[in-house]
């Protein structure tokens, strides 16, 4: 097991690179925007400069979130997430942490169709009932 805690976050980005090629056969793409993420993360986390991946608690993880989900870019957020939960997971592969901290990275949705109603009235529900052919036991059914 290789100790990270004291390291520098470059060390640990790094590290994190080898993990993704080795164990997940990352992409070169893939690897270079997770560890984008992973470096925004950790930079936001130790932003005074001291480097201490067991200290990380789940306010953190949520924090990095949100700042970037009022962004207003979903698909960046859904990037970050994937990202921040194969760096926790390998925190704990490595011994770092024991905990599950992948666990509290909020979800997010990558995108909503704007053009469907959140809700219909109940009219317009009586009246799309009314509407349906009742006539064959197979119509009645559907």
């Amino acid at each position: 097991m290789m100790d990270l805690r004291w390291r520098t976050i470059d060390e640990i980005v790094e590290a994190f690179r080898e993990y993704l090629v080795r164990t997940r056969g990352a992409c070169g793409e893939t690897q270079h925007k997770y560890a984008q993420h992973v470096r925004s993360f950790l930079e936001d986390a130790f932003a005074d400069g001291g480097v201490d991946v067991g200290a990380l608690v789940a306010a953190d993880v949520v924090r990095f979130v949100t700042s970037l989900a009022a962004q207003g870019r979903p698909r960046k957020v859904a990037h970050a997430v994937s990202a921040l939960r194969a760096f926790l997971r390998f925190l704990r592969v490595h011994g770092l942490r024991e905990d599950r901290l992948e666990e509290v990275v909020p979800g997010v949705r990558r995108y909503r169709l704007a053009g469907l109603p959140r809700h219909i009235d109940a009219e317009d529900v009586e009246r799309l009932v009314e509407s349906l052919d009742r006539s064959t036991p197979c119509a009645r059914r559907d």
